[in-house]
């Protein structure tokens, strides 16, 4: 068959296909969608500068979309009445308020506004364009950032707490002759100062609690440091100290009655007990009979003389007795302190006597008697007057100087030698000469000369 050239070109142009076009036809519409989504993305990306992106909340505030400036003032406007105002601490001793700017209880809204900017921040603006759209899906929330200063509201609730503080009476004994009496103790009253800050810290740190919040504070029983059962134990105590005391000298005894013992005890804290304590220095005062009962006089020995004066012998010595108080004392103090430690029966005690030895001893006398010659005497009277003191001037200190011995060179001092001048010794009021006159009852001893 013949073919020509013109059927071939005919035929050649029918068959061939026209791939190129279509391809250039995808390529440009793909490039045309990636265009529009990359504007789109970069028109949204364009929306957002300077502005929180969407999907972000701080403090359950939404502040999406919005700049800094706005998000604090969105911020400050909800959050308000965590910062301003005061929470009440109530309790059955009173009540006081705690203001919040007392304790720096202020909303960080600086750092949670800073942090909600900074969700979906960073990188590239395509990845800050993505997380955007993320967000919008899936929101997050900035937290509360509270500020609080938990050593203030210490401060505040310490201060409370003492104002309101009842404090405990502790019991006591009290007593005298006619016996001894309970004074009872009263339980005190403080709020509980852990407890309270524990609640306080927790209702600071709460975001509902707002103004007006009230804050119920326990209060707690404050124990004396002595009750009443110690003071009853402590009278008990004392009532066996009192019983009658007997003490004694020789085969002669004297009794001191509960009445006499009473006074001398008073109460007191010793080694962490509340006890009796014996005041020893009201003990002496009860000795002062019984003194005298045992006192004996010291008889110095004397010299015998003859019708002439003259000295032939000596006269025996006797020494003298008195009631040791001091010794004595310690002695009827440790038998009343020894009851306080134990319920036991006490025996007599036995009194302390001290022996006044005489100046001059028999021994003395019988040695020197011999020895002793007259060597002159002189003789003068008086009138028993009241320049005299009626004769007490003259007679006391004569009878003090009389057989005294002045060894050979000694100084014989009349003061000296007469002791204590006094009234209690015995002188009394006399004459003496005052300007330049005589006159009577004015001077003691007066007379003496």
């Amino acid at each position: 068959m013949a073919v020509f050239e013109q059927t071939m070109d005919r035929e050649r142009s029918r068959r061939v296909p026209r791939p190129g076009r279509r391809f250039f036809l995808f390529v440009l519409t793909t490039i045309l969608g990636v265009a529009a989504v990359v504007g789109a993305l970069a028109v949204y990306h364009e929306r957002q500068a300077g502005r929180i992106l969407p999907g972000v909340s701080a403090a359950g505030v939404d502040v999406s979309g919005m700049t800094i400036d706005e998000a604090r003032m969105a911020l400050e406007s909800n959050l308000a009445g965590l910062s301003t105002g005061a929470v009440t601490i109530r309790s059955s001793l009173g009540s006081t308020t705690i203001a919040f700017a007392d304790v720096a209880r202020v909303p960080d809204i600086a750092g949670m506004v800073a942090d909600a900017v900074a969700r979906g921040r960073g990188g590239s603006w395509l990845d800050e364009t993505i997380a955007g759209i993320r967000l919008e899906l899936r929101p997050e929330t900035v937290p509360l950032r509270l500020g609080y200063d938990h050593d203030r509201a210490a401060t505040a609730v310490g201060a409370f707490v003492d104002r309101m503080t009842l404090n405990a009476i502790d019991a006591s004994v009290a007593g005298g002759a006619a016996g001894f009496g309970v004074i009872a103790s009263v339980d005190g009253q403080r709020i509980d100062p852990a407890t309270t800050l524990s609640a306080i810290d927790r209702a600071m740190r709460d975001p509902a609690t707002r103004a007006g919040a009230v804050i119920p504070a326990p209060v707690e029983r404050v124990a004396p440091t002595l009750t009443t059962e110690g003071a009853r134990a402590a009278k008990a105590v004392a009532g066996r100290v009192t019983a009658a005391l007997t003490v004694a000298t020789g085969t002669r005894t004297w009794e001191i009655r509960p009445w006499r013992i009473r006074p001398w005890i008073s109460f007191a804290w010793v080694d962490g007990e509340y006890r009796p304590v014996i005041d020893r220095t009201k003990i002496p005062a009860v000795l002062k009979t019984i003194a005298k009962a045992v006192a004996r006089p010291v008889r110095d020995a004397a010299f015998l003389r003859d019708k002439h004066g003259r000295i032939v012998g000596s006269m025996a010595d006797r020494a003298g007795r008195k009631l040791d108080v001091v010794v004595s004392t310690n002695a009827i103090a440790a038998a009343l302190e020894a009851r306080i430690e134990i319920a036991t029966a006490t025996p007599p005690i036995k009194l302390a006597i001290a022996t006044i030895a005489p100046k001059r001893t028999t021994e003395e006398a019988a040695k020197t008697a011999p020895l002793m010659v007259k060597l002159g005497s002189w003789t003068t009277y008086y009138q028993v007057a009241a320049h005299n003191g009626f004769g007490a001037n003259i007679t006391v200190p004569t009878r003090v100087l009389d057989g005294t011995v002045v060894a050979p060179g000694a100084v014989f001092d009349f003061w000296a030698g007469l002791g204590e001048v006094s009234l209690r010794t015995g002188y009394k009021l006399g004459g003496a000469i005052v300007g330049g006159h005589s006159v009577e009852g004015k001077a003691l001893a007066g007379g003496i000369c």
